[in-house]
């Protein structure tokens, strides 16, 4: 009797231990499902197919990932997915050598377009639209020397030297002057000054 009694414990307690186990992995696959189907829905095909293939090795009969992963399939192979920006194809071009030197934001541009031409035996040249004015093309200096670098690092110098935003689209850069208007700053009085006293 007390076997018995030992046993249905033993018993009982597997087969909660079992069924929480089945559960968690239950709760995990609907996880990595959902995560699929969110880079689904971004464009990130390749991504969510490799999401919806770990649902489907850890159960195949899964019939929402099993369509999920033929629609991945077809638009991988469709070459749908998310645009690309000129920054996704700039940062491929790799810069053997730059030395900028007090160098004109506009010259610093120009520069940017005709060596990734080069770079690129012609395959890519950037359409890069600045929005400032001619001064600030002009009187904007950028001073730098790097080696072996992508040519969006380059952009992002220059936009930081010359306080410029860089702005990736689909065909183009903008590039846009940050308002550099001075913001007045109030000096915090000591209690001295407050009655005058100096």
């Amino acid at each position: 009797m007390k076997n018995t009694y030992h046993f249905t414990i033993i018993l009982v307690t597997a087969l909660a231990l079992f069924a929480s186990g089945v559960t968690h992995a239950q709760q995990s696959l609907a996880t990595v499902h959902r995560e699929g189907v969110s880079l689904f829905n971004a464009g990130d095909y390749q991504g969510a197919l490799v999401k919806f293939q770990q649902v489907l090795r850890a159960k195949p009969s899964y019939i929402h990932a099993r369509v999920y992963a033929a629609k991945c399939k077809q638009a991988i192979a469709e070459n749908l997915g998310p645009k690309k920006t000129m920054g996704d194809s700039l940062a491929k071009v790799m810069v053997p050598s730059v030395d900028f030197q007090e160098v004109p934001l506009g010259d610093a541009l120009t520069y940017i377009s005709q060596r990734t031409q080069e770079l690129t035996a012609g395959k890519l040249t950037p359409n890069i639209i600045f929005t400032g004015t001619q001064e600030q093309r002009t009187n904007s200096k950028v001073t730098f020397k790097m080696n072996q670098v992508p040519m969006t690092t380059i952009l992002k110098y220059i936009g930081a030297q010359t306080r410029c935003k860089i702005q990736y689209e689909e065909h183009a850069i903008t590039v846009t002057p940050i308002d550099n208007t001075p913001k007045t700053v109030s000096t915090p009085q000591t209690p001295a000054n407050v009655f005058g006293f100096e």
